[in-house]
């Protein structure tokens, strides 16, 4: 029998991770910090995690939309660890949304 925890549990797989999310924390909120185009926080539902983050490409407002979905949403982490991630697109004038979610539990 499949132990389905133990395969969806990434970080026990990856023992560097705590390493590895402290840099995307880093990453992300300098990208947050410098990109003067974004706009934060941005509700889209009535709970606290229903907010989503949009990046525009300088200067544009009329760029074709990527929509970001992080993983780890039936645990943990939410849109301010992947900010950065948006760099690429930004820099092909594509604009990125990424919106945090209520975890999914059981």
């Amino acid at each position: 029998m499949i132990d389905l925890e133990a395969e969806y549990n990434n970080l026990a797989k990856v023992p560097e991770h705590p390493a590895i999310i402290s840099g995307w924390v880093r990453d992300a909120a300098a990208f947050r910090a410098t990109h003067g185009s974004a706009e934060l926080d941005i509700a889209y539902g009535p709970t606290p995690r229903q907010v989503l983050d949009l990046f525009w490409p300088v200067p544009r407002r009329d760029a074709p939309l990527a929509l970001f979905i992080h993983g780890g949403y039936w645990q943990r982490l939410d849109r301010t660890f992947f900010s950065h991630l948006a760099q690429g697109l930004l820099a092909h004038g594509v604009a990125v949304a990424m919106p945090s979610y209520d975890p999914a539990r059981r």
